[in-house]
């Protein structure tokens, strides 16, 4: 029989006590790899912190932790202020673009029908 557990080392090196997990085999899963599903509460910006899983049975095993930045703001998504900006950008050349070479070709034809009535006898 084995008991899983958690604990974080916080920034400043202190752990924290173990937390046990509900995370036993099923019979006829011996000497297999257990996946376990952990939710943890974060209370605080202090749970910013490297956490660790423990299993201890006859022999301790201990993960090589994974670092969990808490912000105090939560998840927020990031900004896509310069692509919005790029995209206008590129949207309002390609426009101007467009005006200017319909302009170009009302102004090419205008050019030669007035070009062919003086050239006509």
């Amino acid at each position: 029989m084995f008991t899983v557990s958690f604990f974080y080392m916080d920034i400043h090196g202190e752990k924290s006590s173990e937390k046990p997990i509900a995370c036993q085999p099923r019979p006829g899963m011996e000497n297999q790899t257990m996946d376990c599903m952990v939710q943890l509460s974060l209370p605080n910006a202090s749970a910013t912190g490297t956490y660790y899983c423990r299993v201890k049975g006859h022999v301790t095993s201990q993960s090589d932790g994974i670092f969990i930045l808490v912000r105090d703001t939560g998840y927020q998504p990031p900004s896509f202020k310069v692509q919005e900006a790029l995209l206008l950008s590129f949207t309002g050349l390609l426009s101007v673009l467009g005006v200017l070479g319909t302009a170009l070709l009302f102004w090419k034809k205008i050019y030669e029908d007035i070009s062919s009535q003086l050239t006509a006898p």
